[in-house]
């Protein structure tokens, strides 16, 4: 049995044995470990004072920053829980997730100055604690002195100590909870290979947005290992380049649309990224000719994940052994992690033999607590015996591997971004001109997927597929938005009424051996 250990034990520890050692990079600004405690112990003593208590939601509105790191650090003091959100949402959207939240109170970066009017006439706002402060003479005496010991409260690994949201296939947005020991769990087990390993002289580039697990999941290893985490405030490649030349980053996680961003980059050649060995992606299909072009020109070692939010981020890898083009491993997702388990189960639950595709279900110590507010949806996604049912289908060959084969949830993946099919049919059946409507991920070489919608409207209307996308950003974020628009007289359903989307997926998917990631 594994001794339980929190968040905050982990920056304690490195607080105390290497206090010198930087633990986030921030655009000018490097933070050590000692820094990073002291600053969450101040921000906790400010959660006190703005009336945030032990089991209280604080949401975060902003971009990847420096602040996040000592916020959660801080969350993990005082055992408030943080719930960063894609800040690429609707300001309806938001509204929305902070509703079904219920947050004590909301942090907001100045990046978004628009947003404080409109959410500070229905929530409390905090736009600045002591860790995001310009000087430490804006900090007052009393937290400077504050003896470590004032904000011990009894905390274990099982606290929520996270929320994230994630939509379902209606659409509705869910508060998943994760505690302490989904972020730390797979860091305390053996590594699945060398590459799976970090040491505290590794140093990572966080590019992937806070709001998702990917970006949590960084920032969590390089908390535990002790590594230096260079913070980006959102991807932007020439940013990127040169963050990695500056700070000799070794560790790079990005989604495949980023990675082909990298190799596109038309001053590549002159970019010193010689430091990195690890390249880590998932979060969106991987098009073969991508995956080979980037091992022929790049001199790094893949790794391809596979996880959600609900599994408290990855549960498979496939490592740089099994990344040979044309070998009979790539088109997988490789094996579980150490402390994942996997099984196949069939339509009535039973576990299905080797390469028999069925629902993939996960069960391990990195799983989820459950919804926020919602015990059926938890019921229906757990269960007794502690197996998630993922909503993916695939299958596992005899030596563990497991391949995907389809979403059974539908979720459509675009850039790193997840969009559920169900909201996007919703804002384009507001318009009053449109009779019916399916939406479905197509592939795309820069984007993995993107959204195309299949439009019915309605006798003699005059409408456009520029109609269409103009009347439907009103309601949902610019990245959900359909990026083609196709026009047929009828959508096939089956007898039931049900959209036949596999049908209507399979001519724009025919060909290509990874259909999702």
């Amino acid at each position: 049995m594994f001794k339980q250990i929190t968040l905050n034990d982990v920056v304690r520890q490195h607080a105390s044995a290497r206090p010198g050692a930087v633990a986030i990079a921030f655009k000018e600004r490097e933070i050590t470990y000692f820094d990073l405690h002291r600053l969450a112990t101040q921000a906790a003593l400010e959660f006190r004072e703005h009336g945030l208590r032990k089991g209280d939601r604080l949401a975060y509105i902003g971009k990847n920053s420096a602040d996040f790191a000592i916020l959660i650090a801080a969350a993990a003091r005082s055992g408030v829980i943080i719930a960063p959100l894609n800040w690429r949402l609707a300001p309806a959207e938001l509204e929305a997730i902070l509703e079904d939240m219920d947050p004590r109170a909301i942090f907001l970066t100045p990046d978004f100055p628009e947003l404080t009017k409109n959410l500070g006439e229905h929530f409390r706002l905090i736009e600045r604690v002591c860790g995001a402060r310009d000087s430490e003479d804006d900090i007052p005496a009393h937290w400077q002195a504050a003896h470590d010991q004032s904000l011990d409260l009894p905390c274990s690994e099982d606290d929520v100590i996270l929320q994230l949201y994630t939509s379902g296939t209606t659409g509705a947005p869910k508060g998943v909870m994760l505690t302490h020991k989904c972020l730390t769990w797979q860091r305390r087990l053996s590594p699945v290979s060398s590459s799976d390993h970090s040491k505290p002289d590794e140093i990572l580039i966080l590019t992937m947005a806070l709001g998702h697990i990917g970006g949590i999941q960084i920032l969590a290893r390089g908390l535990f290992h002790g590594c230096k985490t260079v913070i980006l405030p959102e991807y932007e490649t020439d940013s990127v380049a040169r963050l990695i030349s500056e700070h000799r980053v070794s560790r790079l996680v990005i989604a495949p649309t980023m990675l082909r961003m990298l190799l596109d980059h038309a001053d590549r050649e002159k970019l010193d990224i010689s430091s990195l060995r690890y390249i880590q992606y998932g979060a969106s299909p991987m098009p073969m000719d991508l995956m080979s072009r980037a091992i022929a020109e790049l001199s790094v070692d893949f790794i391809q994940v596979y996880g959600m939010t609900e599994m408290g981020g990855a549960v498979t890898a496939l490592t740089p052994e099994d990344h040979v083009v044309g070998g009979s491993r790539i088109s997988s997702v490789g094996r579980a992690l150490p402390g994942v388990e996997i099984r196949i189960a069939g339509p009535q639950g039973a576990t299905l033999p080797p390469r028999q595709v069925g629902q993939i279900e996960i069960r391990g110590g990195a799983v989820m607590r459950g919804y926020w507010r919602r015990p059926d949806e938890t019921a229906m996604t757990l269960t007794g015996d502690g197996w998630l049912r993922t909503g993916d289908a695939g299958y596992l060959d005899e030596e563990g591997y497991l391949t995907l084969c389809d979403r059974i949830k539908d979720m459509i993946c675009t850039g790193g971004e997840n969009v559920y099919p169900a909201e996007v049919e919703q804002a384009i059946l507001r318009n009053p001109l449109v009779s019916d409507a399916v939406v479905i991920g197509v592939p795309d070489e820069r984007w993995g997927e993107t959204v195309k919608a299949i439009v019915v409207a309605k006798a003699g209307a005059d409408i456009s597929p520029e109609r269409i996308i103009a009347e439907a950003r009103r309601h949902i974020a610019g990245f959900k938005l359909p990026k083609s628009v196709e026009f047929v007289t009828s959508i096939p359903r089956d007898a039931l009424g049900k959209v036949r989307r596999k049908d209507i997926r399979e001519p724009y998917w025919a060909g290509h051996v990874k259909r999702i990631a």
